[in-house]
């Protein structure tokens, strides 16, 4: 009988700031344009913590959960279109492992 297998996950993302900018900056015309202030994102080491659930289901067959959380380091915690200071991931598939 084939076992659950939790694998963990736990890292470090570093966004530079032309990275972090592209998403989380705000320029003068875009607010101008939205109404949120002005905003220039800076690089950014961003924690995570997450984990890979395995799952077998029959034979080769096997359902996989992803999960993450990835907290917003101070380089783009403070950008006015965010509307919480941390980010979370959840993905499932069905996967079939080939022999």
């Amino acid at each position: 009988m084939k076992k659950v297998v939790l694998y963990p996950q736990v890292g470090i993302e570093r966004q530079s700031s032309s990275y972090a900018n592209y998403y989380y900056s705000v320029t003068p015309e875009q607010a101008q344009t939205t109404g949120y202030r002005t905003y220039s994102a800076s690089s950014s080491n961003n924690p995570l913590a997450g984990f890979l659930l395995e799952i077998p289901v029959v034979e080769n067959w096997y359902l996989n959960v992803y999960a993450k959380r990835k907290w917003l380091g101070s380089g783009v915690n403070n950008s006015p279109v965010l509307t919480r200071t941390f980010q979370d991931t959840m993905f499932m598939a069905l996967a079939y492992r080939f022999k």
